[in-house]
């Protein structure tokens, strides 16, 4: 990489020059604007290079677009920046041979039903923990399944989504009561979720949260949720 190395003074005036500009332009509007890997909005133009033919914009097969949560995970190993070309462009390859196999087969939700006293309690796993964590998000999903209860249910929105993490999660009430109907929260560091509700004061949800999740991911729309679950008819 010479003096193109992540940091350098000189990368960093090359980032804010005319030629760059030029050059990230012409590559985000050859990719359509949009990510090469997922398919979201590109925000980013990636080097699978930094020799001088692809600094000066005579090799655009070097370069491609990338949305903010790809560019993050190509060059990033948790916090740690990734400096290796060779392990860049690895993980890069397999992020997009995931993102085919979310395409062809969508995403699973394992959902589990389960009864005690006068609660019925639903938890919700992926079936492909690895996969999720990099095209699913429990949180939204459990967004989503929350607004599906809004016809039926009120709640208070302020700091709901810190709630979702919370022991006592979100609490929601019948319309015009006080009477407690269901809870949602997030367990496991948000790998998992869980709803707990009272069939006598709520009418089984998840029949209509599974043609809500019909629709696409809530990460990325064109993914499908697929449920599995013997609670569900």
């Amino acid at each position: 990489m010479g003096k193109w190395y992540h940091g350098t003074s000189e990368y960093i005036a090359y980032l804010k020059s005319q030629t760059w500009r030029k050059i990230r332009r012409r590559i985000i509007k050859r990719d359509k604007g949009l990510c090469s890997i997922c398919e979201a909005k590109a925000t980013h133009v990636h080097h699978h290079n930094y020799d001088d033919a692809t600094m000066q914009g005579k090799n655009d097969d070097a370069l491609t677009s990338l949305c903010d949560h790809c560019h993050r995970a190509v060059e990033f190993d948790g916090e740690a920046q990734r400096y290796n070309l060779i392990e860049k462009r690895k993980v890069f390859d397999q992020r997009r041979r995931d993102h085919l196999t979310v395409v062809r087969s969508g995403l699973c939700l394992h959902v589990n039903v389960g009864t005690g006293g006068n609660w019925r309690r639903v938890t919700f796993t992926w079936e492909n923990a690895r996969l999720a964590a990099q095209f699913g998000s429990m949180v939204g999903e459990m967004w989503r399944l929350l607004y599906t209860l809004r016809p039926y249910l009120s709640w208070s929105t302020r700091f709901a989504m810190n709630r979702f993490t919370q022991e006592s999660g979100i609490k929601l009430y019948l319309k015009g009561t006080k009477k407690l109907a269901a809870e949602l929260r997030l367990l496991d560091s948000g790998a998992k979720g869980e709803m707990r509700y009272r069939p006598d004061r709520l009418d089984d949800p998840l029949p209509e949260f599974r043609r809500v999740l019909g629709r696409g991911g809530h990460k990325v729309p064109h993914y499908k949720i697929r449920i599995k679950s013997s609670g569900i008819t």
